[in-house]
């Protein structure tokens, strides 16, 4: 076993002994939301499927503009109307026009899109003139071939991959599949996540507070984190201080998820019984113990292939710790690369006082500067001044204060 090892370590750690996630399933589209592509997904047609105008106006040769002007406006005869669902069976021939409206197929024979704004007499008084079959407009400027024309395919052609392999599906994606006509596709299983809690002292919400007694705020935040992240919690408890009812869940949990979480119990107290639950189930206890604050006491454990991270019970500490150590292990179990937490570089906007050893400190980022919530609010049992914080600000060991305008690392979260 490994202890009191640096962070990078616990993740070269943790990631080395988390698999990912093979199996799939074939679900209809709107089932694959948030979930990860399992397969490159191709469209079968160009798209769009044919010639398209992109505006309502008119579809002419532009060769017929050639020498238009204000004094000397070309006139051309409408022979057609056409609307975004329909087709022209008309082929535009010489000074000929078809009226075409947005997303309507561009007609044989015509090569440009005149804008109904760029016609003489498009508005009449502030009032919009219904051209119809028969009539003559007057375009008062020369075109370009393909001017204001949209291509068959334009967008994307034949047999283009639209969704590549693990790609997490969103809403940018739902609209490719649906706009692609692809109603299945296949996708991998989310992550199956236990999280269990120790701790006698602890109640749920709505029961009274006797003497003694605390509300358990891990287990709804790490639960509703997760699922923010798009995992499946498949179960969460709380585990009394007691071996073998806490043995009887941590078997449980490691045989229905893909991974475990817990938090307390990981120091060295009467209570802490992480480490005589973990040798009452068969577990390997692979590390214990990061060169870090807060967290410091973290435990990484596996149960036969099922990896466990154990954090502390102090809520700061286990909220920073979830982000420190188990998105690296999502990351190994999915192949999204989304799950990592992304570093910058910020300025501090106030003095923070010197500490030893690397510290994790709560913060608010923006636009490359950081500040925090005043020192008191540090600690890791306090969980109020963390919401609104947006940050980890990253702080090495040093002998003096940090003071404003200092460079810092900074994690996103």
């Amino acid at each position: 076993m490994y202890s009191d090892i640096s962070l990078e370590k616990a993740i070269e750690l943790i990631e080395d002994n988390v698999s990912a996630i093979t199996e799939t399933k074939l679900v209809n589209t709107e089932a694959a939301f948030s979930s990860l592509a399992a397969e490159d997904v191709s469209i079968g047609f160009d798209q769009p499927p044919f010639p398209r105008s992109p505006l309502d106006g008119f579809a002419v040769r532009s060769i017929d503009t050639k020498g238009a002007s204000h004094e000397t406006p070309k006139c051309f005869r409408i022979i057609d109307t056409v609307y975004a669902g329909g087709c022209s069976s008309c082929t535009v021939d010489e000074m000929e026009a078809v009226r075409i409206m947005t997303g309507a197929p561009i007609p044989d024979g015509a090569d440009c899109i005149i804008r109904q704004e760029d016609i003489i007499g498009w508005k009449d008084e502030e009032r919009f003139t219904p051209f119809k079959v028969g009539d003559t407009v007057k375009i008062p400027y020369e075109f370009h071939k393909w001017d204001n024309y949209c291509f068959k395919g334009e967008d994307v052609k034949k047999d283009t991959v639209v969704l590549k392999d693990r790609t997490r599906i969103g809403y940018i994606e739902e609209g490719i599949l649906a706009s692609s006509g692809i109603t299945h596709v296949n996708v991998y299983r989310k992550p199956r996540v236990s999280v269990l809690v120790t701790g006698s002292e602890l109640v749920e919400p709505g029961e009274k507070l006797a003497p003694g007694k605390i509300y358990d705020s891990n287990l709804f935040m790490m639960k509703y984190r997760l699922r923010e992240l798009n995992c499946d919690v498949v179960m969460a408890e709380q585990v009394p201080d007691e071996v073998r009812a806490g043995a009887s869940l941590f078997r449980k949990a490691a045989e229905i998820s893909d991974l475990v979480i817990t938090s307390g119990g990981v120091s060295v107290g009467e209570k802490d019984i992480i480490h005589l639950i973990l040798p009452e189930i068969g577990a390997d206890k692979i590390f214990w113990g990061i060169r870090m604050k807060p967290g410091s006491p973290a435990i990484f454990s596996k149960s036969g292939d099922v990896p466990m991270i154990h954090l502390s019970g102090n809520p700061f500490a286990a909220l920073a710790t979830f982000e420190l150590l188990v998105r690296p292990a999502l990351v190994k179990l999915t192949g999204d690369e989304g799950y990592k937490v992304r570093e910058v570089e910020a300025v501090l906007d106030e003095d923070f006082m010197k500490h030893r050893g690397r510290r994790f400190i709560r913060g608010f980022y923006n636009e490359g500067h950081v500040r925090f919530p005043a020192p008191v609010a540090q600690a890791s049992g306090i969980l109020f001044s963390m919401q609104g914080c947006n940050c980890l600000i990253e702080l090495p060991p040093s002998d003096v204060p940090y003071m404003k305008g200092t460079k810092v690392k900074v994690h996103l979260i």
